[in-house]
């Protein structure tokens, strides 16, 4: 349910000619709680600002993965 309501959503917004040539990311990623279905957690971003957003967020939940790994041992 909660995926294709997103993917539904990703389609209706990314129709909108404004945001044509933009990357609809989550500001929150969902992996870390934030809301796959809720348009307050969308932004629309160039291709080079989602490259860096990505890379960011990877960066984050690898520490996030590690921290926990080590509290668990």
């Amino acid at each position: 349910m909660h995926l294709e309501q997103a993917c539904k959503m990703k389609s209706t917004i990314s129709r909108g000619k404004e945001l044509r040539g933009l990357e609809i990311f989550d500001i929150h990623p969902v992996i870390l709680g934030g809301s796959a279905t809720n348009i307050a957690n969308k932004t629309a971003l160039t291709r080079s600002q989602h490259i860096q957003a990505v890379r960011y967020w990877n960066q984050e939940i690898k520490r996030l993965r590690e921290q926990q790994s080590k509290n668990n041992q």
